[in-house]
């Protein structure tokens, strides 16, 4: 058998290996640098798109936060003219009450009976009169009770005085100012029961 030296093919071998190793090993390095530089983009690139959605998004909300403000306002507004609406209807109605009180008033009071003050708060009427007798100021109660503009007559102060054969009776009367058509229901509720 020949003699064959393997040992300068074995040497060439072993630099081809490493040749071949190294090169691997740049085009790995390489690849991985791409890769890196890739996703370092694509990364900032993410969160550029999610830096510009939050920027709309806060946008959004401040252009909404006008709107609720402003829907605010027009609340408080709307609140504001619907008293000045309910305050403007109550005028309405009051505006004929003050007729209807003095016809109901004339109309009520029987002919021995006077009247001597009258005043009103918040709805309630307080009457001051004087009658020739304790009948007549019954008379006069039974008519405010009947009244669709007056209702619930409560007489709080009576006083009788004589002079010889005249007598007089000086009393107070308070009773509801209202509307008919409260009367009417009051009087079916009141039926009812």
């Amino acid at each position: 058998m020949a003699r064959i030296n393997l040992l300068p093919w074995r040497e060439w071998e072993n630099s081809q290996r490493r040749q071949r190793f190294l090169l691997s090993l740049v085009l790995s390095l390489v690849v991985g640098i791409v890769i890196i530089v890739w996703g370092t983009f694509m990364v900032g690139g993410a969160m550029s798109i999610q830096q510009g959605r939050n920027a709309y998004l806060r946008q959004q909300l401040a252009q909404l936060d006008q709107k609720i403000k402003t829907i605010k306002d027009l609340k408080k507004e709307r609140e504001s003219l619907l008293r000045r609406m309910r305050v403007i209807e109550k005028l309405e109605q009051s505006r004929s009450q003050v007729v209807h009180l003095f016809d109901q008033l004339t109309r009520t009071v029987p002919d021995s009976v006077y009247l001597t003050g009258l005043r009103n708060h918040d709805g309630v009427l307080s009457i001051d009169g004087v009658a020739q007798s304790p009948a007549g100021v019954s008379t006069y109660m039974q008519n405010i009770a009947h009244s669709p503009w007056l209702g619930d007559p409560n007489l709080t102060v009576v006083r009788t005085q004589s002079e010889g054969k005249l007598s007089r009776s000086e009393f107070t009367v308070t009773t509801k100012l209202i509307q008919p058509s409260d009367k009417k229901g009051k009087d079916a509720d009141g039926g009812g029961s």
